[in-house]
Protein backbone atom coordinates (compact mmCIF):
# COMPACT_ATOMS: atom_id res chain seq x y z
CA UNK A 1 0.00 0.00 0.00
CA UNK A 2 2.93 2.27 0.59
CA UNK A 3 5.72 1.73 -2.58
CA UNK A 4 4.98 3.32 -5.68
CA UNK A 5 5.65 -0.10 -7.27
CA UNK A 6 1.90 -1.08 -6.16
CA UNK A 7 0.49 1.86 -8.57
CA UNK A 8 2.69 0.39 -11.49
CA UNK A 9 0.32 -2.48 -11.26
CA UNK A 10 -3.47 -0.34 -11.88
CA UNK A 11 -2.31 0.06 -15.80
CA UNK A 12 -0.44 -3.18 -15.69
CA UNK A 13 -2.64 -5.49 -14.80
CA UNK A 14 -5.29 -4.81 -17.38
CA UNK A 15 -2.78 -5.12 -19.86
CA UNK A 16 -2.35 -8.57 -18.74
CA UNK A 17 -5.97 -9.14 -18.87
CA UNK A 18 -6.16 -7.23 -22.45
CA UNK A 19 -2.81 -9.52 -23.68
CA UNK A 20 -5.07 -13.05 -22.31
CA UNK A 21 -7.99 -11.89 -23.96
CA UNK A 22 -6.33 -11.16 -27.35
CA UNK A 23 -4.46 -14.29 -27.41
CA UNK A 24 -7.32 -16.74 -26.18
CA UNK A 25 -10.14 -14.55 -27.07
CA UNK A 26 -12.08 -15.65 -23.98
CA UNK A 27 -13.15 -13.63 -20.92
CA UNK A 28 -11.98 -14.49 -17.29
CA UNK A 29 -13.94 -13.43 -14.81
CA UNK A 30 -10.96 -13.62 -12.62
CA UNK A 31 -10.04 -10.76 -14.15
CA UNK A 32 -12.75 -8.34 -12.67
CA UNK A 33 -10.43 -9.38 -9.45
CA UNK A 34 -8.02 -6.22 -10.83
CA UNK A 35 -10.51 -3.22 -9.24
CA UNK A 36 -9.13 -4.19 -6.31
CA UNK A 37 -5.36 -2.74 -6.62
CA UNK A 38 -6.39 0.49 -6.17
CA UNK A 39 -8.32 -0.55 -3.08
CA UNK A 40 -4.59 -0.56 -1.27
CA UNK A 41 -4.02 2.94 -2.41
CA UNK A 42 -7.35 4.34 -0.61
CA UNK A 43 -6.56 2.49 2.50
CA UNK A 44 -3.19 4.36 2.32
CA UNK A 45 -4.92 7.48 1.84
CA UNK A 46 -7.41 6.70 4.27
CA UNK A 47 -4.64 5.92 7.10
CA UNK A 48 -2.85 9.32 6.63
CA UNK A 49 -5.79 11.53 6.25
CA UNK A 50 -7.17 9.47 10.32
CA UNK A 51 -3.57 10.49 11.24
CA UNK A 52 -2.60 13.26 10.05
CA UNK A 53 -5.53 14.74 8.33
CA UNK A 54 -4.47 15.18 5.42
CA UNK A 55 -4.44 11.99 3.01
CA UNK A 56 -1.61 13.65 0.56
CA UNK A 57 0.66 14.48 3.40
CA UNK A 58 3.80 12.32 3.13
CA UNK A 59 3.50 14.10 -0.91
CA UNK A 60 3.92 17.57 0.69
CA UNK A 61 6.52 16.15 3.61
CA UNK A 62 8.52 14.66 1.06
CA UNK A 63 8.52 17.96 -1.03
CA UNK A 64 9.60 20.00 2.28
CA UNK A 65 12.59 17.82 3.80
CA UNK A 66 13.69 17.26 0.53
CA UNK A 67 12.88 19.76 -2.00
CA UNK A 68 11.56 17.40 -4.50
CA UNK A 69 8.33 17.45 -6.26
CA UNK A 70 6.51 15.31 -9.11
CA UNK A 71 7.65 17.27 -12.42
CA UNK A 72 8.56 16.29 -15.86
CA UNK A 73 11.40 13.24 -16.51
CA UNK A 74 13.59 15.68 -18.17
CA UNK A 75 13.85 18.17 -15.48
CA UNK A 76 15.57 15.53 -13.58
CA UNK A 77 17.32 14.10 -15.60
CA UNK A 78 18.88 17.81 -16.76
CA UNK A 79 19.43 18.12 -12.86
CA UNK A 80 21.98 15.21 -13.03
CA UNK A 81 23.25 16.53 -15.45
CA UNK A 82 23.51 19.90 -13.86
CA UNK A 83 24.92 18.11 -11.01
CA UNK A 84 27.52 15.99 -12.75
CA UNK A 85 29.40 19.53 -14.38
CA UNK A 86 28.78 21.34 -11.40
CA UNK A 87 29.61 19.22 -8.32
CA UNK A 88 32.83 18.52 -7.19
CA UNK A 89 33.83 14.77 -8.11
CA UNK A 90 32.75 12.37 -5.86
CA UNK A 91 29.06 13.77 -5.11
CA UNK A 92 28.90 14.81 -8.58
CA UNK A 93 29.52 10.56 -9.48
CA UNK A 94 26.70 9.70 -6.90
CA UNK A 95 24.51 11.92 -7.06
CA UNK A 96 24.76 12.84 -10.32
CA UNK A 97 26.56 10.42 -12.55
CA UNK A 98 24.97 7.38 -11.04
CA UNK A 99 21.52 8.64 -11.17
CA UNK A 100 21.52 9.45 -14.58
CA UNK A 101 23.12 6.40 -16.01
CA UNK A 102 20.48 4.37 -13.96
CA UNK A 103 17.67 6.80 -15.27
CA UNK A 104 19.42 6.25 -18.76
CA UNK A 105 19.65 2.01 -18.04
CA UNK A 106 15.90 2.16 -16.86
CA UNK A 107 14.62 4.05 -20.06
CA UNK A 108 16.88 2.25 -22.96
CA UNK A 109 14.85 -1.11 -21.13
CA UNK A 110 11.97 0.72 -21.55
CA UNK A 111 11.75 1.25 -24.80
CA UNK A 112 13.57 -2.02 -25.78
CA UNK A 113 10.98 -4.06 -23.58
CA UNK A 114 7.99 -2.81 -26.22
CA UNK A 115 9.74 -4.49 -29.14
CA UNK A 116 11.19 -7.66 -26.84
CA UNK A 117 8.79 -8.75 -24.24
CA UNK A 118 5.24 -9.17 -23.89
CA UNK A 119 3.07 -5.82 -23.08
CA UNK A 120 2.49 -6.55 -19.39
CA UNK A 121 6.27 -6.23 -19.07
CA UNK A 122 6.80 -3.82 -21.00
CA UNK A 123 3.72 -1.32 -19.14
CA UNK A 124 5.36 -2.62 -15.91
CA UNK A 125 8.65 -1.34 -16.62
CA UNK A 126 7.73 2.15 -18.53
CA UNK A 127 5.19 3.14 -16.25
CA UNK A 128 7.78 2.37 -13.50
CA UNK A 129 10.25 4.27 -14.84
CA UNK A 130 7.81 7.29 -14.93
CA UNK A 131 7.11 7.54 -11.60
CA UNK A 132 10.60 7.42 -10.60
CA UNK A 133 11.99 9.55 -13.09
CA UNK A 134 9.27 12.58 -12.97
CA UNK A 135 10.61 14.49 -10.21
CA UNK A 136 12.50 17.52 -9.90
CA UNK A 137 15.37 15.90 -8.03
CA UNK A 138 16.33 12.29 -8.90
CA UNK A 139 17.20 10.39 -5.91
CA UNK A 140 18.34 6.35 -5.22
CA UNK A 141 17.60 5.46 -9.70
CA UNK A 142 20.08 2.95 -8.98
CA UNK A 143 17.78 0.77 -6.23
CA UNK A 144 14.46 1.96 -7.99
CA UNK A 145 16.03 0.12 -11.30
CA UNK A 146 16.33 -3.29 -9.31
CA UNK A 147 12.83 -3.41 -9.17
CA UNK A 148 12.15 -2.90 -12.52
CA UNK A 149 12.32 -6.78 -13.02
CA UNK A 150 11.85 -7.26 -16.68
CA UNK A 151 15.16 -5.21 -16.98
CA UNK A 152 16.64 -8.54 -15.37
CA UNK A 153 14.78 -10.49 -18.56
CA UNK A 154 16.03 -8.17 -21.07
CA UNK A 155 19.80 -8.65 -19.58
CA UNK A 156 19.26 -12.36 -20.13
CA UNK A 157 18.18 -12.14 -23.85
CA UNK A 158 21.29 -10.08 -24.08
CA UNK A 159 23.32 -12.30 -22.19
CA UNK A 160 23.14 -14.58 -24.78
CA UNK A 161 25.65 -13.38 -26.92
CA UNK A 162 28.75 -13.69 -25.27
CA UNK A 163 30.04 -9.93 -25.58
CA UNK A 164 27.20 -8.73 -23.83
CA UNK A 165 27.22 -11.57 -21.54
CA UNK A 166 30.56 -10.55 -20.68
CA UNK A 167 30.29 -6.89 -20.93
CA UNK A 168 27.29 -7.32 -18.46
CA UNK A 169 29.12 -9.38 -16.22
CA UNK A 170 31.88 -7.06 -15.61
CA UNK A 171 29.81 -4.08 -15.26
CA UNK A 172 27.67 -5.70 -12.70
CA UNK A 173 30.82 -6.03 -10.85
CA UNK A 174 32.51 -2.62 -11.24
CA UNK A 175 29.04 -1.36 -9.34
CA UNK A 176 29.12 -4.09 -6.85
CA UNK A 177 32.17 -2.80 -6.20
CA UNK A 178 32.13 0.95 -6.01
CA UNK A 179 28.70 0.63 -4.09
CA UNK A 180 30.01 -1.40 -1.43
CA UNK A 181 32.70 0.32 -0.58
CA UNK A 182 30.82 3.65 -0.43
CA UNK A 183 28.36 1.54 2.18
CA UNK A 184 31.40 0.32 3.82
CA UNK A 185 32.95 3.41 4.09
CA UNK A 186 29.57 4.76 5.54
CA UNK A 187 28.75 6.75 2.46
CA UNK A 188 26.06 7.25 0.23
CA UNK A 189 25.16 4.58 -1.61
CA UNK A 190 21.28 4.76 -2.49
Amino acid sequence: MTRANGIVLLPTLPVEAGYQFWKTKRWDWRWTWIALVPLGFAVYLLIKWHVTGDPFAAFRMRSQMSYTSFDWPWRGIRGAIGIMIGWKPGDAEIVGAQEFIFAMIGLICAMASWIRLRPTYAMYITVSWLIFASTTFMESMPRYTLTKFPIFVLFGLLGENRFWRVAITVWSLLFLALFTSLFTRGGWAF
